[in-house]
């Protein structure tokens, strides 16, 4: 098995002795080789959007370091050395810092929330099996299970015209091509037919998916399985084109059923991308996420899973926040711009809630949320009151040991009222979202009740 090294979010990577023990994870120190394949990989994708969100290379007092920010994920080195970046989570009545094994189970429990992924079957019984099991090998042992049930039925092609000088006569003889090669030879017949082939843009994803899988996996099982796959596409090339490949497969999804979410691993595999696009020479795979983003579609999940009764619609886009003349003689404000995007909106309007990934100090003078947060907050308030009617709006951050409470209620102009609420990650998931819902709405059985101005807080009944 490979060697695997842990940091959070937040955390420095240096150069110094090989994974440093650290209490909190927050602290790494690597081999020199290990420490230039990282910075190399950062530089190599500076260009890309948002990648300043992920990584900073800073010096101090002569020596390099790395700083984590809010993305995780796996990077694996050319060194075969597999660095997991770990959500950076609190557990615990006194705030405790979650341990390993407990930040890699949250991390799959999220990626498990994605839709449109092919993370919503990832399979963990490995890491109950054994708890240092590299995720990146928990990857590959999804993709590989789901390319079983492929392979148990017989591969996908299509029929392609050849031609060929064929010992009998098949399909269309093309005589002036059989007359200039066979005037001698009357028992050939130059004919064009049609040929069931497998070497299409799908099978060639999945064919050089596999030969990288072979030279990254360190896993005997999965190997095991990626050559015994192998096997299946022995007449298929590997892929000329990726991106031309993937085109092809995005065309004929509904032709491609079977192929459920093979190309979309195969894809995250050969490219890098998952919600990111790193890449380079310097690494052998960089499969990262922006913690934002599992944290939004984890609650999103949540919600949908415990608040049955309950509208609730993600990245809500019916609004935009100001619209605009299209010329100078115009009356009218058609032209709409900046468009409106809350994370969750529940029951149409009533409550709109945007997460936010991010440590909050409760002591500290504006508890370290970020002015645009609060800006952004009045603007859905504004818009959605204008033609919906007044909502309710609430910002959840994770809890850590300086924010365990919800905060004193803030109310904008106009009577729009905005709650910053914790989300306890030690506590059920379940009971936390209950928390959340019944500081807007009274629940009883499967039905709600929205709370108003003279609702009496201990009232509400589950």
């Amino acid at each position: 098995m490979k060697e695997t090294l842990y940091i959070k979010e937040y955390g420095t990577i240096t150069i110094g002795q090989k994974n440093l023990p650290s209490n909190n994870n927050s602290y790494l120190e690597v081999q020199e080789e290990i420490f230039d394949s990282l910075t190399n990989f950062i530089e190599e994708n500076q260009s890309q959007e948002d990648f300043d969100k992920a990584f900073s290379i800073f010096r101090k007092r002569g020596q390099r370091f790395i700083k984590v920010k809010n993305y995780v994920g796996v990077i694996e080195t050319k060194e075969k050395v597999s660095i997991e970046i770990l959500p950076k989570t609190f557990i615990g009545k006194n705030g405790e810092e979650a341990n390993v094994n407990d930040s890699r189970n949250l991390l799959l429990t999220m990626l498990k929330t994605l839709k449109n992924s092919p993370f919503i079957n990832l399979n963990v019984a490995h890491l109950k099996e054994q708890k240092n099991f590299p995720i990146l090998e928990v990857f590959i042992a999804s993709y590989l299970e789901e390319l079983i049930k492929l392979t148990s039925k017989e591969l996908r092609g299509d029929y392609i015209k050849v031609e060929d000088n064929c010992k009998f006569l098949k399909g269309k003889l093309l005589l002036k091509e059989h007359v200039k090669l066979n005037s001698f030879n009357k028992s050939n017949f130059y004919c064009q037919f049609d040929e069931f082939n497998t070497n299409i843009p799908p099978n060639k994803l999945i064919k050089s998916t596999l030969l990288k899988l072979n030279k990254i996996t360190t896993s005997n099982n999965n190997k095991k399985k990626i050559l015994k796959s192998i096997q299946h596409f022995e007449s298929v090339n590997k892929c000329n084109d990726i991106n031309a490949d993937i085109a092809y497969c995005r065309t004929r999804e509904k032709a491609l059923v079977n192929y459920g979410n093979l190309i979309n691993w195969s894809e995250i595999f050969l490219k890098n991308k998952s919600f990111t696009n790193f890449s380079g020479n310097s690494i052998n795979q960089a499969i990262l996420f922006p913690m934002e983003k599992l944290f939004e579609s984890y609650i999103a999940h949540l919600l949908k899973k415990y608040c049955d009764g309950f509208s609730i619609k993600t990245q809500d886009s019916r609004f935009f926040l100001v619209g605009q003349k299209i010329n100078d003689d115009d009356l009218e404000y058609t032209l709409n711009k900046f468009l409106l995007k809350p994370d969750l909106v529940i029951n149409e309007h009533k409550l709109i809630i945007d997460t936010k990934w991010k440590i909050l100090n409760s002591e500290s003078r504006k508890y370290d949320i970020k002015e645009a947060d609060i800006y952004q907050m009045h603007a859905y308030g504004t818009t959605y009151n204008t033609v919906l009617g007044k909502p309710r709006l609430a910002l959840v951050y994770p809890q850590n040991p300086f924010f365990q409470e919800k905060l004193l209620q803030f109310r904008y102009n106009g009577d729009i009222y905005l709650d910053v609420l914790p989300f306890d990650f030690s506590e059920k998931p379940e009971n936390e979202i209950r928390k959340i819902i019944n500081e807007f709405f009274l629940i009883k059985s499967n039905t709600y009740t929205e709370i108003t101005d003279d609702y009496i807080p201990g009232l509400a009944a589950e």
